[in-house]
């Protein structure tokens, strides 16, 4: 199998340029080429002067390094990765998705919650809006995959990821509806904004940075790729606490 993100096939005066470059990775230009089936499963075959595959999709990159996987039953693509669709969550990081109640709507003033999840927290965006969720949790391992245990209140609760985070944008009238509202253009998802100003909270392992001399906004971003070893916001500014 080829083990490089795109498998060749088409051989014109590219393919000089494709073989020397494999060649440097010391895999053979043979090894690369299909005659029939393309893609491997899970893929879809990409156009243009050089022929390749990509991920379907419904697919996401395999974790081993090459190759697509396709997400499960009840699973969506978010941000490369299988992610529970809206009504359903997982009890752990490797367990299914499965229906349930939590993160259904509530309102925060009467509280209509399951006995299961009894606790209505509020929205960013709205007040008066809420969610269902659980209450005094210890951790974040508490909470369903990608939920964190917000600390922050009075009550500790299991608080759901910003509706609209890292979805893919061409302008923020693309985030509109969501609370992640501002289409950031150099990388192009939605984003919560505000947050410095105090008009909203980032959400688990998200920092807050100013990057207004940048010619953006106060938005949050996510640490683990935008928060450099020194602590710092893109920038050089450190992240700013609401």
């Amino acid at each position: 199998m080829c083990r490089l993100g795109l498998l060749l096939w088409k051989v014109d005066w590219h393919a000089f340029v494709a073989a020397a470059l494999l060649s440097a990775l010391g895999l053979s230009l043979a090894s690369c080429l299909v005659k029939d089936d393309h893609c491997d499963p899970n893929q879809v075959e990409l156009h243009g002067k050089i022929g390749g595959c990509v991920c379907a999709e419904d697919s996401v990159p395999d974790p081993i390094g090459y190759g697509c996987i396709q997400c499960s039953e009840h699973e969506v693509v978010k941000s490369g990765r299988c992610e529970c669709v809206e009504g359903y969550s997982r009890t752990s990081a490797t367990s299914p998705c499965e229906e349930s109640a939590i993160g259904s709507a509530c309102e925060p003033a009467s509280s209509t919650c399951p006995t299961a999840f009894p606790y209505c927290a509020s929205t960013l965006a709205d007040a008066t809006k809420g969610y269902c969720t659980t209450a005094d949790c210890k951790a974040s391992a508490d909470c369903p995959s990608t939920w964190v245990c917000d600390k922050t209140g009075t009550d500790a609760f299991c608080s759901m990821p910003p509706t609209g985070q890292s979805m893919p944008c061409e302008s923020s009238d693309d985030c509109a509806g969501f609370e992640a509202t501002y289409c950031i253009s150099s990388s192009k998802v939605c984003l919560v904004q505000g947050c410095a100003k105090g008009q909203a909270k980032c959400h688990g392992e998200w920092s807050c940075c100013d990057l207004t001399s940048l010619g953006y906004t106060d938005v949050c971003v996510p640490n683990a790729t935008r928060i450099d070893a020194n602590g710092n916001c893109p920038g050089g500014a450190k992240p700013v606490s609401p």
